[in-house]
């Protein structure tokens, strides 16, 4: 194919680095991101309705002499270095092109091409002065010319290539759905000085001239495209030893409900992902994969319970959940195509299910559509502008009416057992639009009808030398907290002293201290002990009894269990009126005071349970709210 690199003078001021917010936008997780993008592009293009849509992700190496103006493109890259240590003193610049000019001097270069069938191809190659799919996709940013139907709309997703690979450059070739034949490279470099030294565009392009050539650009040797679809060339592909690992579990997580409904079949390298062969592929992959086998495992059993739920004005969405004491509590939300757009969590604590739902129409589809973020993995009402009150509204009544499905169709399938394993499973989650925070454990709220518990690690002073200390270093955590005197036989607290003389009483002053028997008056430290596993589940809702069931690490001698309401304003003290612990043959009354039960002599490594029950029903309570405990040890 003849044709040549072109990189446009600029007569502007405006420079661009490397650090291009939409390439930047799919550096953290390249792989997916492109996996995402592209087989939602070509769902989006779907030619018959009828039949999959089919994408094919196939790796092979070129000769470096066979590169398409190789020779050219090799001194775009010696000038932008040049101009890199010259003029921007930027060492990730510098060194991101004596890369690529290291690359140019292998004998080969590893490229990944893209290909889809039954689909429409990029129309509008022959009129590039017209918004059309190819000027959107070749010479576009932030311009996106797809219908409600579709599910991209932000006109970044055709940067998720580029962060693929080493060169930032990508060929396109597409036969359309007219006939039409048409093939171009996009290179995403940096503002650099050309020969005469005058600054060029970072973007720079490979046909006639900046336009395209009017025929079929074949890099992969065998490949020969007869049917309407789009070809990407991914050049110098940045690939890890398991990268077909990777876009095969990606497919799945994003994609499972379309390969599902056969309205998408992927195939990577020799492997084929569809209908027919998704047990074998889900069996192959489990372990590699976080939520898609729980919800393939909803989409084959006959055993989910089915609702349909209103939101608001809008329309329904269509909810199946199955319940299983191994699955992770999530929801597979998605949209018309079947792409996954997140997992909703933050879900009830005590009860184990997966769950997918789906638009039941298009206005809600739309209604998902418009809250998008630009990356397809979440919902943002704010980006509704004046709706964005009305959206948020309806977006937590639904995740509310959701909630309260599962809370009426789960009760009683939690079990009692206690596994020491998988202490992951019982600490709580962070939302999709949470970022992960190392070493710290964020709560979770349950609907008060289930119960809720809460685990945090925080970081606190230590008294002693004035050091913060790390919450994830050890399973207990020092504070200080409210004191503790002896107990007598009548349940009564003693030995504390307050400014001059003794104190007696049920309750302790303000950083109280403990007397031993001379006299001496000693500050005591609790403990917040993290256990293996907890869990809390209503057992009597009308006798508003509780049932806390927990593993330990390490024996605790004497301890408490803190009970609070968690609510959105803060925490209250929950007021316990008695308390048991659950034994083989009988109950054994324990003391509380307050919002806490008294622990002694509490075993490790063995499945303790307590029954409580609250002095009021926090199903009566004013504002929305959960239970959340906590365990302290303290020595005497």
């Amino acid at each position: 194919m003849n044709g040549s690199w072109l990189f446009p003078e600029s007569n502007t001021m405006h420079r661009t680095g490397l650090s291009e917010a939409g390439i930047e936008t799919f550096n953290g997780s390249p792989v997916s991101s492109l996996v995402r993008e592209v087989c939602q592009n070509s769902l989006d293009a779907a030619k018959d309705k009828t039949l999959p849509v089919v994408v094919e992700f196939r790796s092979f190496d070129i000769s470096t002499n066979k590169f398409p103006d190789g020779e050219r493109l090799l001194k775009i890259f010696k000038l932008c270095e040049k101009f890199s240590c010259t003029n921007m003193d930027n060492k990730r610049t510098s060194n991101f092109f004596h890369n690529n000019i290291e690359l140019f001097n292998n004998e080969k270069l590893r490229m990944l091409r893209i290909s889809d069938y039954n689909t429409m191809g990029l129309s509008g190659s022959d009129e590039i002065d017209k918004i059309n799919p190819w000027t959107g996709l070749i010479y576009s940013d932030g311009i996106s010319d797809k219908d409600k139907d579709s599910a991209g709309s932000f006109g970044i997703g055709k940067n998720a290539p580029f962060a693929c690979s080493e060169f930032r450059t990508v060929f396109y070739s597409t036969l359309d759905y007219t006939g039409k034949s048409a093939s171009q490279g996009v290179s995403k470099l940096i503002s650099f000085k050309n020969e005469n030294e005058n600054f060029v565009e970072s973007i720079g392009y490979f046909g006639n001239n900046q336009y395209p050539i009017f025929e079929l650009l074949n890099l992969d040797p065998g490949f020969n495209r007869t049917s309407s679809g789009t070809d990407i060339y991914i050049s110098a592909f940045k690939c890890d030893i398991d990268f077909e690992k990777q876009i095969i579990c990606s497919v799945l997580e994003n994609f499972i409900l379309s390969i599902y409904s056969k309205t998408l079949d992927v195939i990577v390298n020799d492997k084929k992902i569809n209908k027919d062969s998704l047990s074998h592929i889900m069996k192959k992959y489990s372990t590699d994969l976080k939520y898609a086998n729980d919800y393939y495992k909803v989409l084959v059993s006959d055993k989910c319970v089915s609702t349909q739920i209103g939101i608001g004005d809008i329309g329904n969405i269509n909810l199946r959940i199955l319940f299983n004491k191994d699955f992770k509590r999530r929801i597979l939300m998605s949209r018309s195509n079947g792409m996954k757009i997140y997992d909703q969590d933050h879900m009830p604590s005590s009860i184990y299910f997966a769950g997918i739902v789906t638009t039941a129409d298009e206005k809600t589809n739309q209604f998902f559509r418009d809250m998008e973020n630009p990356q397809h993995n979440g919902l943002e009402p704010d980006r509704c502008k004046k709706n964005a009150l009305k959206y948020k509204k309806i977006l937590h009544q639904m995740r509310h009416d959701i909630k309260q499905f599962i809370i009426e169709k789960g009760q009683g399938t939690v079990t009692d057992q206690v596994d020491a394993e998988g202490v992951g499973e019982f600490l709580p989650d962070l939302s999709q639009d949470q970022t992960d925070v190392e070493n710290k454990v964020n709560s979770e709220g349950l609907n008060y009808r289930t119960g809720n518990v809460l685990i945090k690690r925080t970081q606190i002073k230590n008294d002693s030398n004035g050091q913060v200390e790390d919450g994830s270093s050890d399973d207990i955590i020092d504070s200080i907290s409210n004191l503790h005197g002896n107990y007598n036989e009548n349940g009564v607290i003693k030995g504390y002293s307050h400014g001059i003389g003794h104190r007696e009483g049920k309750y302790s002053p303000i950083a109280s201290r403990n007397e031993n028997l001379e006299g001496d008056s000693t500050l005591f430290r609790n403990k917040i002990i993290l256990p293996l596993s907890i869990r809390m589940m209503s057992i009597n809702p009308t006798l508003n009894m509780y049932k806390l069931i927990f593993l330990l690490k390490n024996v605790l001698n004497h301890g408490y269990i803190e009970i609070n309401l968690s609510c959105e304003q803060g925490n209250d003290k929950a007021k316990i009126g008695e308390a048991f612990m659950i034994g083989k043959e009988s109950h054994k009354k324990l003391k509380v005071r307050s919002n806490k039960i008294y622990l002694e002599n509490m075993p490790k490594m063995e499945k303790i349970g307590i029954e409580f029950k609250l002095s009021f029903s926090i199903a009566n309570f004013p504002i929305n709210c959960s239970l959340e405990a906590k365990i302290y040890g303290y020595k005497k």
